[in-house]
């Protein structure tokens, strides 16, 4: 967990350290970061020099990131990423893979996520017994080469 520290002096930072790690430290005013564990806040607040301990901000800036615009809510909304089995069509035979799918966490509607995508369809030629030739180009031994679209066509 991250913690927002205000410190008086540089001594604290040191004391801080072996608490956890300095994730980020301001040169302008005596504030830093600090990775530790949620149990280590009433610790960090007993050092001296510590000014205020809080919380950081990271989990939030993380769920900023997995905001997506869905469809069917017409909004933006937070996402989250489920596991089930899918079926690809990979040289005209069906490939059943365990897929990574970004879900709305408000309506449950699936949301494009190109990267995982991607991903998904590699595990799905590599499952078939495919091989990457080149960028964009599978083949599996025994057969003729399979095109697998790039994300820059």
């Amino acid at each position: 967990m991250r913690f927002m520290v205000r410190y008086d002096t540089d001594s604290t930072i040191e004391l801080l350290e072996h608490i956890g790690q300095v994730a980020f430290r301001s040169s302008l005013v005596n504030w830093l970061a600090l990775e530790a564990n949620k149990a280590d806040k009433q610790r960090i607040a007993q050092v001296p020099g510590v000014l205020e301990v809080y919380p950081g901000r990271a989990r939030r800036r993380e769920e900023a990131k997995s905001q997506r615009y869905c469809d069917r809510c017409c909004t933006q909304r937070y996402t989250t990423v489920i596991q089930r089995a899918e079926t690809y069509p990979v040289l005209g035979e069906p490939t059943t893979i365990t897929a990574n799918v970004c879900v709305c966490r408000t309506c449950g509607t699936d949301l494009f996520d190109m990267e995982l995508d991607e991903a998904n369809l590699t595990r799905a030629y590599i499952q078939a017994g495919c091989v990457q030739t080149e960028a964009g180009r599978w083949t599996k031994p025994e057969a003729s080469e399979c095109e697998f679209p790039s994300p820059t066509e």
